[in-house]
């Protein structure tokens, strides 16, 4: 039986493994063929839930390409700040995001140097509710919303032999964008918030 260690840790910390990895992640050989995929359905982002099902169903399938859609050109993600104090980045930018969570999947997928796989990939984001807030970045929004929810993610790594797990709160901040004359809704900022521990 193999030996199991479980380290706690949030949704980022996971996914900044991932971000110097683009040198040996992003050379997948040729001749290999994923397997095939279930069908996976996206919503259109018209309801300020969409874009958080939408990161969820994406991460189901290892897909980046909705995940580039969900998030605002101005998105922004901030640690927690006992994460910073470990030496994380205070903050990270839609490039860095979409970064690192490319590589997290080419890992998921097997598409990455043997000694990165990932075997096992879940996230899951509780509801919540949502209240209006009045502006984002420093200036007016009518129509921001904003959400704390509880998420769990999990990784097995190291062929299996280690658990990487993390449950805490994330707060999202949704702004509304106009494309294609219709109005969506868009992750503009999300804050990983540690959980309360009830003491």
């Amino acid at each position: 039986m193999l030996k199991t260690t479980l380290k706690c840790a949030s949704i980022l910390t996971i996914i900044a493994m991932f971000i110097g990895l683009a040198g040996c992640i992003l050379n997948p050989k040729d001749d290999q063929v994923p397997p095939a995929k279930p069908k996976y359905v996206y919503l259109d982002l018209t309801r300020k839930d969409d874009p958080i099902k939408n990161l969820v169903t994406a991460y189901q399938e290892h897909n980046i390409a909705p995940i580039e859609k969900l998030l605002h050109s101005l998105y922004i993600w901030r640690n927690q700040e006992q994460d910073v104090a470990k030496g994380l980045q205070e903050s990270y930018s839609l490039t860095e995001e979409i970064s690192s969570t490319r590589n997290l999947f080419l890992a998921a997928d097997k598409r990455s140097e043997p000694s990165k796989y990932v075997e096992k990939l879940e996230l899951t984001i509780e509801d919540g509710s949502w209240q209006p807030v009045y502006e984002f970045l420093g200036n007016p929004c009518d129509d921001c919303w904003q959400t704390t929810r509880e998420y769990f993610i999990t990784l097995l790594v190291d062929g299996g032999e280690n658990t990487v797990y993390g449950n805490d709160l994330v707060q999202f901040t949704v702004v509304p964008v106009m494309e294609g004359g219709k109005k969506l809704y868009k992750i503009g900022r999300a804050d990983d918030v540690q959980k309360s521990t009830g003491l």
